[in-house]
């Protein structure tokens, strides 16, 4: 079953990637005719291509950073975590009553 997933999230993975291509080469060439003949048809495009690649770039960006905010909570803070337990045993150590069993005490009455 995760092999499915990953199939279809490496096709999607894919077909992102190749148009956030097409878009930057489209970009790029919009901007070169720009410059030769400033046109008000011209600069809108340029906005239309940026939002458009704007907009995938930001999708990438926002899951590296859920990935890293998931890394971070699983796998980080790990000295705190050690901290944590060793307080926890030392804690337990202090907390118990070592109890003695001394028979004269007890066969004197």
């Amino acid at each position: 079953m995760s092999g499915i997933f990953r199939k279809y999230g490496f096709i999607d993975v894919k077909k992102r990637n190749a148009q956030i291509r097409e878009l930057t080469t489209k970009l790029h060439s919009v901007e070169e005719i720009n410059k030769s003949n400033h046109s008000s048809k011209g600069l809108e495009q340029i906005q239309t291509l940026r939002t458009q690649l704007q907009h995938y770039l930001l999708h990438s960006y926002n899951k590296q950073l859920r990935k890293t905010k998931a890394t971070y909570y699983s796998q980080g803070n790990k000295a705190g975590k050690i901290l944590a337990n060793q307080m926890k045993q030392k804690h337990l150590k202090s907390s118990t009553i070592p109890l003695f069993y001394n028979p004269a005490d007890y066969n004197k009455s």
